[in-house]
């Protein structure tokens, strides 16, 4: 009983150190950002040109969206490509994937598969991304 009485007093203290503690490490490691870390932003919305340079401000990235964001019948990063690029960001070049349900078999899939990878490639290549960009999947 008194060794569970003082394994319990220890954790209540411990406890009470690191609670006292964290903050105080959480704030050191916040506040300096490793060399070569780079911060983006991800929006199904293109967030508008006007917000553009305050984003920049703080992100060195932004996804891009080259069809219709997840759930979304169309998408309005279109044409919006050269007015990024103007503000200097890096990009994340996105294509929405068919959600499994819609897929009958395997077949189905690797055909359907296809037809989005060529239209990914054509989206991008209609943005003026160049040939070999890296168009990531993006699977909800």
């Amino acid at each position: 009983m008194r060794l569970l009485r003082a394994l319990s007093i220890a954790s209540i203290l411990l406890f009470c150190v690191l609670a006292l503690a964290l903050p105080a490490a959480y704030q050191r490691m916040t506040s300096v950002v490793p060399p070569n870390t780079y911060l983006g932003f991800d929006l199904n919305e293109y967030p508008g040109d006007a917000a553009l340079p305050t984003l920049r401000k703080t992100f060195s990235f932004t996804n891009f969206w080259l069809g219709p964001p997840p759930g979304e019948k169309q998408t309005n990063w279109a044409g919006k490509r050269a007015t990024l690029k103007a503000q200097g960001p890096g990009f994340v070049v996105l294509f929405t994937g068919r959600d499994g349900h819609n897929l009958k078999n395997a077949q189905d899939a690797q055909q359907k598969g296809i037809l989005d990878a060529h239209n990914a490639a054509k989206s991008a290549e209609r943005e003026g991304f160049a040939k070999g960009t890296i168009i990531f999947l993006d699977i909800e």
